[in-house]
C-alpha cells in the first residue's frame, strides 16, 4: 500500500514502516479538556511519485482544565496553571475543585466568582465541577459516655465545634418532645 491511515485516536501521529507512511489524522476539534495538541486533517495526494500527504492545522477551540482545592479561605491550586485571564479568550474552561461537605457553599461561591472573571476575560464557557469529600466522623468517647439524648447531642456539637447556645432552649424542647414519643 502507498499509505495506511487509521482512525479514532484524537492525537495526530505518523511514522513509517518499510517505507510506507502510517498515520492517524487526529480529530479536527478538541473533544476533551486537556487536549492541547494542534488539531486538523490530512490531505493525501497520489501522483506518479506515489502518495504524498500533509497535515493541515485548523483553528480549534482551546479546552482548558484547571484543578484546585478549597482550604476554607482560598484555593490551593495543583501544579497546573491557575486560570490566567490572558489564556482564556475564546476557550472552553472547566474548573474542577474539591472541598469538604461543610465548605461546599463557600467553595461554590468563590468558584462562581472565578467563573465570572474568566467569562469576563473572554472564555466561551466555564464549567464548574465540585468534588465534595465525604466526612467520616469518628465516634467520640464523650458521646458514648453521655446518659441522656441531650447530653449526647451536646458532646457531638462540642466535638464538631458547633455553637448552639443561641437556640439551646428550642433544641432542648424538641429533644424532650422526641423522648416523649418514644
Amino acid at each position: 500500500a502507498d499509505i495506511a491511515v487509521v482512525g479514532h485516536i484524537h492525537l495526530h501521529q505518523n511514522w513509517t514502516f518499510g517505507g510506507m507512511p502510517i498515520l492517524y489524522p487526529g480529530s479536527p476539534r478538541r473533544t476533551a479538556f486537556g487536549e492541547v495538541e494542534p488539531k486538523g486533517f490530512v490531505v493525501a495526494e497520489w501522483s506518479h511519485r506515489g502518495c504524498e500527504w500533509s497535515f493541515v492545522e485548523v483553528p480549534a477551540v482551546q479546552m482548558i482544565l484547571y484543578e484546585g482545592e478549597w482550604n476554607g479561605t482560598g484555593w490551593n491550586i495543583s501544579s497546573k496553571a491557575f486560570p490566567h485571564v490572558d489564556r482564556v479568550k475564546g476557550a472552553e474552561c472547566r474548573f474542577r475543585y474539591s472541598c469538604t461537605a461543610v465548605q461546599r457553599e463557600a467553595a461554590k461561591a468563590h468558584a462562581e466568582e472565578l467563573r465570572d472573571k474568566l467569562l469576563a476575560a473572554g472564555a466561551v464557557v466555564v464549567k464548574l465541577e465540585a468534588v465534595v469529600e465525604s466526612a467520616s466522623v469518628a465516634r467520640v468517647p464523650e458521646i458514648a459516655a453521655a446518659k441522656t439524648t441531650w447530653d449526647k447531642l451536646g458532646a457531638l456539637w462540642k466535638s464538631r465545634g458547633t455553637d448552639v447556645s443561641a437556640r439551646a432552649d428550642r433544641l432542648r424542647a424538641k429533644v424532650a418532645e422526641l423522648e416523649e414519643v418514644r
